[in-house]
């Protein structure tokens, strides 16, 4: 599975951004000079309403603005409805008062796997990939294990898709590379000698945010 957490692009309340609601969970940063020292507040809004954000905007009066925090699960599950077969890709969204509710989103997805590309010179390009960045290089254990996963600038998502019902006549007799696992060997899977197509899928994507702290001009 992979889990990503952030805070919302858009400014509760604002246009087109759903109004903070109870229960629901916020990041609140201080604008104000008085209070850079305190740190950001993620609390879930109170049935009483913001007092429980006590940070303020520039002109340390006006109470500053909250962003809701996402939390999104991506996994495979072995089913689409219960007991129908299909593996489907499906996400899990956390919503108010901690509670997740599951979203399927591609019927036929039965494998999801990541590799990561490692920063290991401060240039915002990869020199080195890992399924596992905490480990990578011999790592054990802090603080490697968190320097490791800073250095990450890019993923490699793999996907294997079926199709959702067998095609008469036909058997799968094909493998399938998925990238590296935690241990560097490649994975392969195949061949399945099921009825079943399959399609292997390999998309990288560039993390802008750390890669682009360390863009040289």
């Amino acid at each position: 599975m992979v889990a990503i957490r952030r805070t919302a692009t858009c400014i509760a309340g604002d246009t087109n951004c759903d109004p903070a609601a109870t229960g629901q969970i916020y990041l609140q940063s201080t604008l104000c000079n008085d209070e850079v020292a305190n740190p950001a507040v993620v609390a879930a809004m109170p049935a009483s309403g913001p007092p429980a954000f006590p940070l303020h905007k520039h002109d340390c009066t006006t109470v500053a603005s909250l962003r809701s925090y996402v939390m999104h699960i991506y996994f495979i599950a072995n089913n689409n409805d219960p007991g129908d077969g299909i593996p489907t890709l499906k996400r899990a969204e956390l919503g108010a008062n901690g509670a997740f509710s599951i979203v399927p989103l591609v019927e036929g997805i039965e494998n999801l796997q990541l590799e990561y590309g490692l920063d290991t010179d401060g240039d915002s390009m990869p020199d080195a990939v890992s399924a596992d960045p905490g480990t990578y290089n011999g790592c054990a254990a802090d603080p490697c294990y968190i320097a490791n996963w800073l250095n990450a600038v890019t993923a490699k998502v793999h996907l294997l898709s079926r199709s959702t019902s067998a095609s008469p006549g036909y058997t799968d007799t094909k493998t399938y590379p998925l990238g590296l696992q935690a241990d560097d060997t490649q994975l392969v899977v195949g061949p399945f000698s099921d009825g079943f197509k399959r399609h292997g899928y390999t998309e990288t994507i560039r993390m802008h945010n750390p890669a682009g702290r360390r863009e040289t001009t």
